[in-house]
């Protein structure tokens, strides 16, 4: 039993719940949804590990776990809509897109759409004064069923484990390329363990409540206003100011690739005789990253850093289940 990851686990089903459980979601369509979440989540953890997540999910109520309650506050100055949008940067003369960035998420299941979804809402809208550092974290969080989130994915090492508030990194990692592509300065982020699905390796930024963050200045000499909408499984953050910034761009060097491997597990839930993918595994990769700003005297290179990204395996699942009947095969 890896005994130090236990302890992990618990914090991460527990440490948001309400002291009652919320309604269980009992439509077909939630019910798949977290089926097929149990099969990813479950295919990459140890039997250990695969009995402390089902007693835990057991006690707190499977699909609840899915839902989330009602925000307990709300940002002072949501802005979402477009007309939203056009009030107010004429209110605060800040008229300029300085920086967009757009990610889809057709990877997330439902309730990590609503989490997305409402952690752009919680930094839409939001000021960033001359001078001023900005905090994911204080803005967002706490990721918690009392704040509105619910049950999303979250990495773990090489695995893929259930988090109340999974989703709120990729919101955190679209800021994070809206701010660049803007010229703001970064003061805080981090990257993943593994890639993830939405962007390119060394764009992305991770948080975690306590822990890590994602912060910004504004280094300009007038305020800046995020705007941030996720719908439709599209989410776009943008950044606006009173004068356009230069051009900027991304570019990244791979140092290093790490390929995937497979592993086999045995799954009651396939016929003896017979095999299923239960996760497809991704390689890994290290890569440098630096942004390209354009100047009066021509283009100057700024330094991201190197992410190194983990392999994780292709997990196989090997039938111990009833063999299937002979009319069937």
């Amino acid at each position: 039993m890896k005994a130090a990851i236990l302890p992990y686990i618990f914090f991460l089903l527990f440490s948001s719940l309400h002291a009652s459980p919320t309604t269980p979601a009992g439509d077909a369509a939630t019910k798949a949804s977290w089926e097929s979440f149990k099969l990813q989540v479950y295919s990459r953890l140890d039997l250990d590990q695969q009995d402390l997540m089902e007693a835990a999910v057991a006690a707190a109520g499977e699909p609840s776990l899915m839902a989330a309650g009602p925000p307990t506050r709300a940002n002072p100055n949501p802005v979402l809509t477009l007309q939203d949008l056009a009030r107010r940067t004429a209110e605060l003369n800040l008229p300029v897109r300085l920086g967009t960035y757009t990610t889809g998420y057709t990877h997330a299941i439902p309730s990590q759409e609503v989490n997305i979804a409402l952690a752009a809402s919680y930094i839409s809208g939001v000021v960033v004064q001359p001078g001023q550092t900005f905090s994911y974290n204080a803005a967002v969080g706490p990721y918690s069923q009392a704040n509105g989130y619910g049950l999303g994915r979250m990495f773990v090492g090489r695995s893929i484990v259930p988090s109340i508030g999974g989703g709120v990194c990729q919101v955190a990692t679209t800021l994070y390329n809206a701010v660049v592509l803007s010229n703001l300065e970064v003061v805080e982020r981090h990257k993943h363990g593994l890639t993830v699905p939405y962007l390119p390796p060394g764009q992305d930024a991770t948080v975690s409540e306590g822990n890590l963050d994602f912060k910004f200045r504004n280094n300009l000499p007038w305020p800046v206003m995020v705007h941030a909408v996720g719908a439709d499984k599209v989410l776009t953050v943008s950044i606006y100011g009173r004068e356009k910034g230069p051009p900027v761009r991304w570019e990244h060097e791979t140092l290093e690739t790490y390929a995937k491997w497979t592993e086999s597990v045995e799954d009651p839930e396939t016929p003896r005789g017979e095999t299923r993918e239960l996760a497809p595994g991704q390689d890994g990769v290290k890569v440098r990253s630096w942004i390209v700003v354009g100047t009066p005297n021509g283009e100057v290179r700024r330094d991201m850093g190197i992410s190194t990204y983990k392999a994780s395996p292709r997990v196989v699942g090997v039938g111990t289940g009833p063999p299937r009947p002979s009319q069937d095969r």
